[in-house]
């Protein structure tokens, strides 16, 4: 928890993978900025939410890990740098693309201890293959949730984070892999559709 006692929950992925957009799906406002142009996102926005019977949180949004030019590098060393600030992540992915941008950010949570969800977000377009499943059940060891950021408010996705995340004088079991004392990791990488 960040010194604000607020439970830090980072939107990692691409440039229009849809983490704006999936913010404002699960707040049910439209409290972050969207648009069909690649990069609206330039730099690390943070947005308080109280998710209803379960706890306060920040969410911050981030600039596209795959961001290029210099000021592009610059936005992504600082995603990079605020991930140990981070409580957990939602790594945000679309078309099923899990390659080199995103093996070295779900490395670095791993790394940090940080406990993550893999989004496979706008499943209405293209849904979550079962290879790709199987890779992160078999690699990390980490929740899938196949998501369709159509509904503006998703409690079904809330109460998978309440199980998802304990509080840390009501939790003894970690996850092998990731480690983190203060969160429960549910078995082998479940997927999920969320509608």
């Amino acid at each position: 928890m960040g010194k604000d006692n607020k439970l830090h929950i980072i939107l990692l992925g691409r440039r229009n993978s849809g983490k704006s957009s999936l913010i404002n799906a699960l707040t049910g406002q439209n409290i972050a900025i969207v648009s069909d142009v690649a990069g609206t996102t330039t730099d690390l926005v943070k947005r308080s939410y109280e998710i209803p019977d379960f706890a306060s949180v920040i969410f911050i949004d981030t600039a596209g890990i795959d961001d290029t030019g210099a000021l592009g590098e610059m936005r992504v060393e600082k995603t990079r740098n605020t991930i140990s600030q981070a409580d957990m992540a939602l790594l945000v992915i679309t078309d099923n693309r899990f390659e080199e941008h995103e093996q070295q950010l779900a490395e670095q949570l791993k790394k940090l201890e940080t406990p993550f969800l893999v989004i496979h977000n706008k499943r209405d377009e293209v849904a979550l293959t079962p290879d790709l499943k199987e890779k992160f059940t078999a690699t990390y060891n980490c929740p899938v949730i196949d998501f369709y950021p159509g509904r503006q408010h998703n409690p079904f996705f809330y109460r998978y984070l309440s199980v998802f995340t304990r509080k840390p004088e009501k939790t003894t079991l970690s996850s092998p892999q990731i480690g983190c004392k203060h969160i429960h990791i549910p078995p082998p990488c479940m997927a999920m559709q969320i509608t």
